[in-house]
């Protein structure tokens, strides 16, 4: 067996029977609504090293926000004010789990996968709660 770190998929063997997705590959589709979007200037007030880290974009009437809290011994709330829009609704979803060992298996291969995150949507401003390692997107839709 061959260790790729960062691989988007497992397969048992040459053959390729089975497949599996890892957390990389549902990571790197979280991040993937921002293609082909207008990149959004964001600022943070995050002080502690390391903060989370955050990207935006932006198509027509949608603003994508994605938002990862690195930190391995805290949570984080995070509060993120608008500029020149306002949200009508959003939705989001967030990759994470309670054990820091947890993978995707050929056993349990959705073990980590996307999930349902609640957000508050406000006109001006948007809340998630961000458990520890975890990383997720924020779909809005906005007005001018």
């Amino acid at each position: 067996m061959v260790n790729v770190l960062q691989s988007l998929l497992l397969t048992d063997g040459p053959e390729g029977l089975h497949c599996v997705r890892t957390t990389t590959y549902h990571a790197f589709a979280l991040f993937k609504a921002h293609r082909s979007n207008t990149a959004v200037r964001v600022e943070t007030d995050a002080s502690s090293e390391p903060g989370i880290s955050v990207s935006a974009s932006k198509s027509g009437n949608t603003l994508i926000l994605t938002v990862v809290n690195p930190r391995l011994d805290a949570d984080t709330a995070v509060a993120c004010t608008l500029r020149g829009v306002r949200a009508v609704s959003g939705a989001a979803q967030i990759l994470h789990h309670p054990d820091l060992n947890a993978a995707n298996t050929f056993d349990s291969p959705d073990r980590i996968i996307p999930q349902a995150l609640p957000v508050s949507v406000e006109p001006q401003r948007i809340r998630i709660e961000l458990p520890r390692l975890s990383v997720a997107t924020v779909t809005l839709q906005v007005a001018n």
